[in-house]
């Protein structure tokens, strides 16, 4: 049984027992960029703002758009600089598409609305059609929307860095750990001392790593996540592109 099958099956098979008992937080480092994400959405903002008050709305149209691409680029780089991943993705070189797939299967994100921000990104960068103001005003909704969810992704991280959850039932009480461990190699460490069973991975484990990101992040919602969506998250396949992670 593989890294991943272990997880779930113990998961599945306890998980309407599991109660957080405890958890240990860590100071989340600030990437030192001299622009961060909320500071091209600020430049977009000013754009945006601009439109319609003069007759030269397309200079103002690309310029909001060339800061949400980079607001959304930026808070890409920033949340895996934020959980110790930035060197590594950048050694790989990785592409924001790249980036959106880790994302996508550790569930950070919803799929649809990166589709949507695609969809009015690409028509501009690679049919080099001129979105609607309306277009617009959606994008830039929705890269507000995407680092706010990226900021509470991290803010869950200052909060959990080492959960511990007991298994409450009538005939014993046990309990388990899952870590998030920011050293100069990260790993995520799952423990039950009781049953003699860790599992360690690390990013070179590409699909490993990211689901056992996925398991963790969720176990986390346990005291206001229904138990039935956390087996589907858990159950969400994994997806990579032609180009590995």
């Amino acid at each position: 049984m593989n890294k991943i099958d272990e997880l779930k099956e113990f998961l599945k098979e306890n998980i309407h027992n599991m109660v957080i008992d405890g958890g240990v937080g860590l100071s989340v480092p600030c990437p030192d960029f001299d622009l961060l994400p909320r500071d091209f959405l600020k430049f977009a903002k000013n754009e945006l703002d601009n439109l319609n008050k003069n007759n030269d709305n397309l200079i103002h149209i690309i310029n909001c758009l060339s800061h949400l691409k980079r607001a959304l680029d930026c808070q890409l780089d920033t949340f895996f600089y934020q959980i110790n991943l930035y060197n590594l993705i950048k050694k790989r070189n990785l592409s924001f598409d790249q980036k959106v797939l880790f994302l996508k299967n550790a569930r950070v994100i919803d799929s649809s609305s990166i589709s949507r921000l695609n969809y009015i990104r690409n028509k501009m960068e690679h049919h080099y059609i001129i979105p609607k103001i309306e277009e617009i005003e959606v994008y830039f909704d929705l890269v507000n929307a995407f680092i706010l969810v990226l900021e509470s992704s991290i803010a869950f991280f200052s909060i959990h860095h080492t959960i511990t959850i007991s298994l409450e039932n009538e005939d014993s009480y046990n309990y388990f750990s899952f870590s998030y461990v920011f050293d100069e190699h990260p790993k995520i460490v799952f423990e039950a001392n009781y049953l003699d069973f860790k599992i360690t991975v690390d990013p070179s484990e590409k699909n490993e790593f990211v689901y056992f990101l996925r398991a963790f992040i969720l176990l986390g919602k346990l005291d206001y996540m229904q138990k039935e969506h956390m087996l589907e998250e858990l159950d969400y396949e994994i997806v990579w592109s032609s180009r590995n992670y």
